[in-house]
């Protein structure tokens, strides 16, 4: 017990029945009571003893994985036997979590998977301990350990909004399937093999698993100040024209929007409308001088001046602005080239369409930074007699956001949006495809909920923080098992190896010896042996060990 307390790994070595798994257990729950921790993992190696087959079992993973760990489910019923349904409680709201030895290693990703961050995106393999990084809430956190893993099997999983991440097979995802949803279970967690396992697709192709969305928007550290504002550049890059050459100028037959961009426009500037066309105005200094235009001017400086209606993009400073300015910006593209229209169901259907593909994959990441969703498809050029041969593809950005944003300024489009927007945000595994074996490697961070964002805003797992971690039966463990688990070890977290060498089931379980051997004397870590004189559980026990021993267990198998 001094040991447990005083060190953040415990190995707790020898004979059957000393009381290790008890007392690791009871200190945890102790823990767990005063607030010290957060939560408690129990794991084992899945590893039938001598030649017991047990077989498919059916159910949950707690339902699969209680009768290899019964004796621990015991004990904590009999720490909290003043409160019988204690138990099942914690263990209902992942305040006590079992797992089978092969999820604990289920945080790694690829070295090129991407990481969002304050301060732009940064790949997982370029990541150090201290830097920052944004967690499940859009905020900064930071990274407080990074684990290579090696090389490891690669799968694409693909979600419903397009978006993608990599990841192992065993990486964890907490998701909910249409049988949980149905049942009124809620999220649980899984590895990429099991969903694969379960099914990706169910029925007549229907997707199977949902996973959680970000929640809030992600707030980014930019230094830059932005010389347009953001209203204006987002209606510049819908009906704007920025010629090389030649005036700056946009066409619309909305009063309210010219209103708005007279609003947005710098104090020294005015909107002058054509005489010769319609719907035509440009945007010109107030007062005439040898001065350039300021307008066009800072469209030189961001780039966007000469592009097309097929080469026209945001600019990076402009997607990595306030939440503010960024709804700002996209109430500009929306209410240019946005479209809203009533579904069957009385809903609003909202989309986004420019004939530049990469515009469109700029508002795909403008509205997944907002918290939202967004699908991008192409809507090819229509087949015409005619054969007009600068006609082009439009790309089709189909989005939903989340409740207390709205992406239009016009009234009327306000009007119809707010009027029927009942938006469900969800994001469904639609795909998971092995690619590659590539080198991995998972990060532990500072976020309460253990969880950061990766490529697409997906909210994705780390290692373990605030956590007590029991592995029991470790005898049964590799040196390569046993290096992954010392590995799992978060920030204000202990971990506690309970096992009987003379007890294994496999010929290849040497964790304990090398871990022996390679950390003894290692700052934070303790290695604790009993022997027979230790037992507890029962006087016979203690007869039996003594007369039978290591060398005769060795005979009889």
């Amino acid at each position: 017990m001094e040991s447990i307390v005083l060190n953040d790994i415990t190995f707790a070595i020898g004979s059957a029945g000393a009381g290790k798994t008890h007392i690791a257990v009871a200190l945890a729950a102790d823990a767990l009571d005063i607030g010290e921790i957060d939560k408690i993992v129990i794991t084992r190696p899945v590893i039938e003893a001598t030649d017991e087959k047990l077989g498919f079992l059916p159910g949950s993973l707690e339902e699969k994985m209680d009768p290899y760990l019964k004796p621990i489910t015991d004990i904590f019923n009999t720490i909290w036997s003043y409160d019988r349904g204690r138990l099942e409680t914690l263990m209902g709201s992942k305040r006590i979590e079992v797992a089978p030895l092969a999820f604990m290693r289920g945080r790694a990703q690829p070295l090129d998977a991407v990481l969002k961050t304050p301060k732009g995106n940064i790949l997982m393999g370029s990541v150090e301990i201290g830097d920052t990084i944004l967690g499940s809430d859009g905020k900064a956190i930071q990274v407080t350990g990074v684990f290579p893993q090696g090389i490891k099997s690669v799968y694409k999983i693909t979600f419903s909004d397009g978006s993608c991440t990599h990841a192992s097979e065993d990486h964890l995802w907490v998701t909910q399937t249409r049988s949980e949803k149905k049942h009124g279970k809620g999220f649980t967690t899984k590895t990429t093999k099991q969903i694969i396992e379960a099914g990706v697709r169910v029925g007549h192709g229907a997707k199977n698993h949902e996973i959680p969305m970000m929640a809030g928007p992600a707030i980014y550290e930019s230094e830059e100040e932005l010389s347009i504002k953001p209203y204006l550049l987002g209606m510049m890059l819908g009906d704007g024209c920025m010629p090389s050459t030649g005036n700056v100028g946009f066409i619309s037959a909305d009063v309210q929007l010219v209103d708005s961009v007279r609003d947005a426009l710098p104090c020294d500037m005015k909107i002058m409308a054509s005489k010769i066309r319609d719907y035509t105005y440009t945007l010109v200094k107030e007062i005439r001088s040898s001065a350039p235009n300021p307008l066009k001017e800072e469209l030189k400086k961001l780039g966007l001046m000469g592009c097309l209606s097929y080469d026209k993009f945001i600019p990076q400073a402009y997607k990595m602005a306030s939440p503010i300015d960024r709804v700002s910006l996209l109430q500009g593209l929306m209410d240019t080239d946005g479209t809203v229209w009533i579904e069957r169901q009385n809903r609003a259907r909202v989309s986004y369409s420019s004939t530049s593909r990469q515009l469109a994959e700029d508002v795909v990441e403008l509205v997944q930074s907002l918290g939202g969703i967004a699908s991008l498809r192409t809507s090819a050029r229509r087949a015409d007699s005619r054969n007009i041969h600068h006609r082009r593809a439009s790309y089709v950005v189909e989005m939903k956001l989340p409740v207390g944003i709205c992406p239009f300024r016009l009234d009327r489009k306000t009007q119809r949006y707010t009027g029927h927007n009942k938006p469900r945000l969800y994001r469904f595994i639609s795909q998971i495809e092995r690619v590659q074996d590539q080198e991995c490697q998972c990060i532990s961070v500072s976020a309460d909920d253990k969880l950061y964002l990766t490529d697409h805003f997906i909210v994705t797992h780390n290692t373990f923080k605030n956590t007590w971690i029991i592995c029991d039966e470790a005898q049964n463990m590799t040196a390569n098992d046993v290096r992954m688990l010392l590995t799992r070890l978060g920030e204000g977290s202990k971990m506690i190896l309970t096992g009987d060498p003379t007890q294994r089931d496999r010929k290849t379980a040497r964790g304990f010896e090398t871990a022996y051997k390679l950390l003894t004397g290692c700052p934070g870590v303790a290695f604790i042996e009993f022997g027979t004189k230790d037992v507890v559980r029962h006087k016979t026990v203690e007869n039996i060990l003594k007369r039978w021993g290591p060398d005769q267990q060795a005979e009889a198998k």
